[in-house]
């Protein structure tokens, strides 16, 4: 396959050398599969630039984050799209609205860092905090031990901005998450991930000090 269309368009880095595809070839389970190439998108203009490319020439995509997965989610024979480096940024906190708007790489640690002088934090707790990414949890649905206190991601995630197949940009929102929110009578936090673009999640107030 050649990649040098996708190359003369893309900020960021394209590999198609053995190392990097045997790099990207497992996560943290037990599959193992070559993908054709590995891309480290620079923006959502790269992000888009990738879609276009591998829809144009009947490829799939599989979008990668910390690669913390057991299940094999990020491992695939198309483009590894790795978002990890280039996507960590929290975009936009509201106090007075309790949410928040974050790249989709934000570390779980450590976005509950940068909420705790607020006194808000992120229900949903994996395992894999100090080193998963809000994508991840986004795609998985993670939750964790205290899923019944806090309930899973997707109860607190109220929005999503992503690229559909066609390269255009799509707003998602979960108006379940939404209404709940505007009726609880407890404080929480939502927040926004730019995933394969962007989400919106809500949080909790801290219970004790």
């Amino acid at each position: 396959m050649d990649f040098s269309a996708l190359k003369s368009n893309f900020k960021g880095e394209v590999f198609t050398d053995n190392i990097h595809r045997i790099i990207y070839a497992t996560d943290a389970s037990a599959y193992r599969e070559m993908p054709l190439a590995v891309c480290v998108p620079m923006d959502n203009e790269d992000i888009r630039a990738v879609i276009c490319f591998a829809h144009d020439n009947g490829l799939s995509i599989i979008p990668r984050a910390s690669g913390t997965s057991i299940a094999g989610q990020v491992v695939g024979n198309g483009i590894v799209v790795d978002v990890s480096k280039n996507f960590g940024k929290v975009l936009e906190l509201n106090e007075e609205g309790k949410w928040i708007r974050i790249q989709p790489c934000v570390v779980l640690d450590e976005l509950n860092k940068y909420l705790a002088p607020h006194n808000l934090f992120f229900g949903p707790e994996t395992s894999t905090s100090n080193r998963c990414m809000i994508s991840g949890m986004v795609g998985n649905n993670s939750c964790g031990s205290h899923s019944l206190i806090y309930g899973s991601t997707r109860d607190h995630l109220l929005e999503v901005n992503a690229y559909c197949q066609m390269v255009r940009m799509l707003l998602l929102e979960n108006y379940r998450a939404r209404n709940s929110m505007q009726n609880a009578n407890f404080s929480r936090l939502r927040a926004t991930y730019t995933a394969i673009s962007a989400v919106c999640f809500r949080k909790r107030r801290w219970l004790m000090k």
